[in-house]
């Protein structure tokens, strides 16, 4: 799906409505939520550019995220089209995703009951952090990043999820001893030496003292 969305994005591109923007930002903004995946369906569909109904939009272009997988659209659950979301259905499911970010040690704010970014506001940090998720990219390294970029923060970080430290990667730049098993000679024992030295002396004597002399 993420060759799909790229498409629509270099579609979008040649016909001029995005102009500078970069990928990843433009996926980040409208591909983090259903906010968003609803935002660029409702203008596709306003362009003519797509025709199908949403859950077909989801199915082609969302399911493969990992918050777009509870949705009903991709859970098998569609609803009825003239029947729309309630803000608290909306509110519900961004708090869940924002949970479920949380659980798995990504940083996207302070604000929230707990302190910890989950309000069922879906901000920057939140999309940000999805994104991270969906790109495959850890939350030790997300957070270290983070850190980086916003040093103030880096005491706030480590008090939600402690300090990260991250995975060791093992180091193949060594090359590994050879095995020198096969090239290791095998020395006669002396039973073989003596049998040799026998057979070259009775061919010697055979050859100066012949028996038809």
């Amino acid at each position: 799906m993420e060759i799909e969305r790229k498409n629509i994005y270099d579609f979008l591109k040649s016909k001029k409505h995005i102009t500078t923007t970069p990928y990843n930002e433009w996926v980040v903004k409208y591909f983090s939520d259903t906010e968003g995946a609803k935002k660029i369906f409702d203008f596709l569909s306003k362009k003519k550019y797509y025709t199908n109904p949403i859950e077909d939009f989801y199915k082609k272009y969302c399911c493969d995220l990992e918050w777009a997988k509870t949705t009903n659209y991709c859970a098998g659950k569609t609803k009825p089209k003239e029947q729309e979301y309630t803000p608290e259905e909306k509110t519900i499911s961004i708090t869940q995703q924002q949970q479920n970010l949380v659980n798995k040690g990504y940083f996207i704010g302070t604000s929230g009951p707990n302190k910890n970014g989950v309000d069922g506001i879906p901000g920057k940090k939140t999309k940000e952090a999805q994104h991270a998720l969906d790109s495959g990219i850890d939350s030790t390294t997300y957070n270290n990043n983070y850190k980086q970029l916003y040093p103030d923060l880096a005491q706030t970080i480590e008090n939600i999820f402690g300090k990260q430290t991250p995975k060791e990667i093992p180091d193949n730049s060594k090359p590994k001893p050879k095995d020198d098993s096969d090239n290791k000679k095998v020395l006669p024992n002396d039973n073989t030496v003596n049998k040799k030295v026998e057979v070259q002396k009775n061919r010697v004597i055979k050859t100066i003292h012949p028996k038809n002399w």
